[in-house]
């Protein structure tokens, strides 16, 4: 979940990428609420995923990221 996050501009929208040793795979798109928030349920990251990176992509999304991630966070392990 990511809080504060603006609506995505006309004809665009947000996707998530898994980052596995820093190539990118999709994870889907998705929009965010009218209260800011961003919610991917579901998500099971590939094995090797370290990153998890959010671009601006065209509505239906990408194939690869066609910008810079605006949003990153890192994965790790608990014990």
């Amino acid at each position: 979940m990511v809080t504060d996050v603006p609506s995505a501009p006309t004809g665009m929208t947000y996707q998530a990428w898994y980052i596995v040793d820093g190539h990118p795979s999709s994870a889907g798109v998705m929009d965010v609420g009218q209260d800011g928030d961003l919610i991917e349920s579901g998500m099971q990251p590939m094995a090797g995923t370290d990153v998890v990176a959010f671009t601006l992509e065209p509505t239906g999304g990408s194939d690869q990221p066609t910008s810079a991630p605006i949003i990153t966070g890192s994965l790790g392990t608990s014990s």
